[in-house]
């Protein structure tokens, strides 16, 4: 049975902004000229202003990441794909390819598991996917399409297990919560979408949030072309908090299943991008700001770093210290508590050949990377680089 269990909730940034200043006990607090925040309740809301940061760190990846791991996955044609997001857990890596193809489990060794369902029109079965998740405690996957009314649920063999019906959804994304529930968030059409959020429970009945107007997406433009899948959703999980963001407003949520509410969590403003990617860390937020252009420097890097503890924000350049200091491009992309960064085998190769060729390496530096180049089958299946984000 679908029931609804919270009530619609309609304040967008600019209502909490005004209710910082009025409601007693709230506060604003600044650290550098370039962070502001305020608390309300249990609630953080940081913005960042691009224009006044004013330096670039160097960080080591092992500063981020610990266990580090390169995985060759094995060249079967079975194991063969084509990557496009993958999902890590203790265990499991899952793989979600471009256009239609099945979702791949792999081992951490990067032994092929199964293929998860398969391309087509009956049960079990999907045309495109858009999200998954993967929850090792109840031995389930869950797939989510690009644009349906089902979630597929399965074993981690890739059996079949039932679909859930959900309603209307636009690139939704999922996430298992520790009781073995689901919530989910997706594109809410304006004046086209029943609902923004959804939670289903380890019995999949089916609980509801309504559209916050602050929130729903324009599905056509101005000339009434249906533009609203050019809208990407962004959701990263990397911390306990629910979390999200949509190309559509250029701000990170905060949404609270218990109480259904939903408040703004983190923005940037001042930057030069079309726009920006926010991702939120234990300990910092991190955006992907596109290139960045000042008055009187330009940083190597398009990646900002807000920390949380100290409310001071950076540009970061990114470096592999564990494999010859190879710069790292994809940590703004880690979710549920693991970096990773993919490469085709000639991807990887010219990365490495690339670094060599700036001749900044150290003797050391330079024979892991001529071991590891040495070492890659051009023919081969992807390499991925893997890592489990601090805490």
């Amino acid at each position: 049975m679908k029931t609804s269990l919270f009530k619609i909730m309609q304040a967008g940034i600019l209502t909490v902004l005004f209710i910082a200043v009025l409601i007693p006990g709230s506060c604003t607090g600044i650290s550098d000229d370039s962070v502001t925040y305020q608390t309300i309740g249990n609630d953080t809301l940081y913005q960042c202003d691009a224009s006044k940061i004013n330096r670039l760190e160097t960080i080591r990846l092992s500063e981020w990441i610990s266990d580090f791991q390169i995985v060759r996955f094995e060249d079967s044609d079975t194991a063969l794909f084509k990557f496009w997001k993958v999902y890590i857990t203790e265990h499991y890596i899952g793989i979600l390819q471009n256009a239609q193809s099945p979702f791949k489990l792999f081992n951490h060794q990067g032994r092929f598991i199964c293929d998860v369902g398969s391309i087509g029109q009956g049960p079990g079965e999907y045309t495109m996917l858009y999200s998954a998740a993967i929850d090792e405690r109840t031995n389930t996957v869950c797939l989510a399409p690009f644009s349906g009314d089902k979630l597929l649920k399965y074993t981690l063999n890739g059996d079949f297990v039932c679909p859930v019906s959900i309603g209307k959804m636009q690139k939704p994304q999922i996430r298992f919560e520790t009781d073995g529930s689901i919530s989910l968030v997706h594109l809410c059409f304006r004046n086209m979408t029943g609902f923004q959020y959804a939670r289903i429970d380890s019995d999949n009945h089916v609980s509801y949030i309504l559209p916050d107007k602050n929130q729903a997406v324009d599905a056509r433009d101005k000339h009434g072309n249906f533009v609203g899948f050019n809208h990407e959703i962004w959701f990263y999980s990397n911390t306990a908090d629910f979390t999200y963001m949509t190309t559509a407003i250029d701000t990170l949520y905060k949404f609270n299943p218990q109480n259904g509410q939903t408040t703004p969590r983190f923005t940037m403003t001042n930057h030069t991008g079309f726009y920006c990617v926010y991702n939120e860390f234990p300990s910092c937020f991190i955006i992907n700001a596109g290139p960045v252009v000042k008055d009187l420097w330009k940083p190597e890097s398009g990646i900002v770093v807000m920390d949380k503890q100290s409310k001071q924000s950076y540009y970061a350049k990114v470096i592999n210290d564990q494999a010859g200091h190879l710069p790292v491009n994809d940590l703004p992309y880690s979710n549920n508590g693991w970096y990773h960064e993919m490469f085709e085998p000639y991807q990887l190769i010219e990365k490495i050949q690339a670094h060599l060729k700036e001749n900044k390496c150290s003797k050391e530096d330079r024979k892991i990377l001529e071991e590891l180049k040495n070492s890659i089958d051009e023919d081969g299946n992807n390499i991925l680089f893997m890592g489990k984000i601090k805490k």
